[in-house]
């Protein structure tokens, strides 16, 4: 009786472990299946971050040339900026960088955007970088975990303006180079670098490129008069095919509405359609370098747009768009593209001032 007992108990427990395998089974297939139906899809590496997304500090939603919707988003690198010969670092700001002179002025560097980041704990600057990723793919990677949720885990990105409002307006293609060139409102915007173009495409058709860098300089001192400033960009590629004498790029005063953002509505705010006041010295393409720094030295009027308590809002446009001048065709192109915010060497204006208190005032009887 007891071995039939025994039997019986044997053969209940193989039958529960038979039905209880099969369950296990079941439930990992089901388990794998179900991660497989709702597990993202591999991010291509193009769209991943270049960086952890805790060092992500803001992130912006655009539309890229094509008319997609993308996120530009500022990482801080793990480039440290050091202190620079002469530099005040006490002084630096996220944007600039402060040089005292012997003779008593101080010259600031003021670049576009915000490259810099102060790491207080560590008490060091680094670089900043610009790129951008799909709003998808952004979305997935800055996921928190429930786990670090509970822990406090933060990330630090916002849906601010990732810098500031630098980067080309265009207006094209189109058959009238009148309607090009005096439109009011530009067919789209370009985010990275500063692109000034004109060109014409097989069909004749005309496409204008205006550059916008506004440049913060608040940081300047409120009774700083200004009494030498360059405007420093670094060429990154270059195309002179209509070298006609109208072939050069000149600085001018834009007044786009709003200095941290670029619309198709710009387009007109680069200085006057016709003719825009000089605000720096011309520099002929043959003469720029598309590999290298061009300096555009401020005259007068280029001093006098320097502002102590905002932006300065600087502007760069092809001889042809300056002066009105047709633009040879067809399939012809003068395009200059100097490097920004995003960049290695992003463009950057040079100030130097004085103290209005310190100006001496002979008079002469």
């Amino acid at each position: 009786m007891i071995k039939q007992k025994l039997q019986s108990a044997w053969n209940w427990t193989k039958e529960k472990a038979k039905r209880f395998w099969k369950w296990g089974i079941a439930i990992v297939i089901g388990g794998v299946v179900l991660a497989a139906v709702i597990s993202p899809a591999e991010i291509p590496e193009e769209y991943k971050l270049k960086c952890p997304k805790e060092k992500v500090l803001v992130h912006k939603n655009i539309k890229d040339e094509e008319g997609s919707d993308m996120v530009r988003y500022r990482c801080i690198s793990e480039i440290e900026v050091p202190v620079l010969e002469g530099e005040d670092i006490s002084k630096r700001t996220k944007n600039a960088q402060f040089f005292p002179q012997k003779n008593g002025e101080m010259m600031g560097h003021f670049y576009i955007g915000e490259p810099f980041y102060k790491d207080i704990t560590e008490n060091k600057w680094y670089r900043t970088t610009i790129d951008i990723t799909t709003p998808e793919a952004f979305e997935e990677q800055m996921k928190i975990g429930w786990i670090n949720k509970l822990l406090g885990e933060k990330v630090l990105a916002n849906d601010y303006d990732v810098g500031s409002g630098s980067g080309a307006v265009y207006k094209g293609a189109n058959i009238s180079w009148n309607t090009t060139h005096d439109a009011t409102t530009g067919s789209g915007t370009v985010t990275f670098g500063l692109r000034v173009n004109v060109n014409t495409n097989s069909s004749n058709y005309y496409t204008i490129h205006r550059v916008f860098a506004p440049v913060n300089t608040s940081a300047l001192d409120d009774g700083c008069f200004v009494t030498d400033a360059t405007w420093n960009v670094y060429g990154e590629s270059l195309t002179n095919e209509d070298d006609d004498g109208d072939d050069f790029i000149r600085i001018v005063h834009t007044d786009q509405p709003d200095p941290t953002t670029r619309t198709t509505a710009d387009y007109n705010n680069c200085g006057a359609t016709n003719n825009p006041e000089a605000g720096a010295n011309d520099i002929d393409f043959g003469s720029l370098n598309g590999a290298d720094w061009n300096v555009f030295t401020l005259n007068d009027a280029g001093k006098s747009w320097v502002s102590v308590d905002g932006y300065t809002l600087l502007g760069m446009r092809e001889g042809h768009d300056v002066i009105d001048s047709v633009f040879a065709g067809p399939n012809k192109t003068n395009s200059f593209r100097g490097q920004g915010d995003e960049d290695t060497n992003p463009a950057y204006l040079s100030v130097t001032c004085g103290v209005a208190a310190e100006r001496r005032i002979i008079i002469i009887e």
